[in-house]
């Protein structure tokens, strides 16, 4: 069953229901009962232990010893339960703390070489990477919120932005059009970027990290 339970997101893996919040919570509801299994075996040793110890105990009835056996039944299952999920939720934590800093690295990077290919003269590349580091950001962004779970395009993460207030319309439109511009010369329809346009979406790039807190 937790098999069944664990292959259910990756059937959705690449379709557009992947970042629905019911595909991620029934990923993450795998992973418990998969370490709530592993860690029966042990639950059923301390069982056995605990039993033993009880049954020593010469003034409990036949119904009290069943009856305090179905309670430590329940309250290990329990207990297994939650400590499962406790380790999983740190494990979450840490995992999205470590891509959070990968992806503030990758715009770091991505935007310094953004500048020197500019100053170098190569504008098209430099409009390339500065694609990169809206990717970078807006994806750290939509993640750190738990609006989207796995990447999605360009286009799709400024639709998901600007319905959260994360930008607003006028980004929009010009985020829109750095985007077409980039997909025209990458794909043979235009023949590349000036000096001016480059500069112009260096500057509109760095204004809206620096607007919209790139460090958060």
């Amino acid at each position: 069953m937790v098999v069944h339970i664990y292959v259910i997101p990756y059937i959705f893996y690449n379709t557009k229901y992947k970042n629905y919040k019911i595909i991620n919570y029934i990923e993450v509801l795998s992973y418990v009962l998969f370490l709530a299994i592993a860690l029966c075996p042990t639950f059923m040793g301390v069982f056995y232990m605990i039993m033993y110890a009880i049954n020593n105990i010469a003034w409990l009835t036949i119904d009290n010893l069943l009856n305090l056996s179905n309670f430590v039944i329940v309250f290990l299952f329990l207990f297994n339960f939650m400590l499962s999920r406790s380790f999983l939720v740190r494990y979450i934590r840490q995992k999205k703390y470590k891509e959070q800093n990968e992806l503030k690295i990758k715009e770091i990077t991505s935007l310094e070489v953004a500048k020197k290919l500019s100053e170098d003269g190569y504008y098209s590349h430099s409009y390339i990477e500065l694609l990169k580091v809206i990717e970078n950001y807006l994806f750290r962004k939509l993640r750190l919120k738990d609006l989207i779970f796995k990447r999605e395009s360009l286009m799709k993460m400024f639709d998901i932005a600007i319905k959260n207030n994360i930008i607003n319309k006028q980004d929009l439109e010009t985020l829109r059009a750095l985007t077409e511009m980039r997909n025209s010369f990458v794909h043979g329809e235009h023949i590349g970027v000036s000096k001016g346009q480059a500069q112009e979406a260096l500057a509109f790039v760095e204004s809206l990290l620096y607007r919209l807190g790139s460090n958060n």
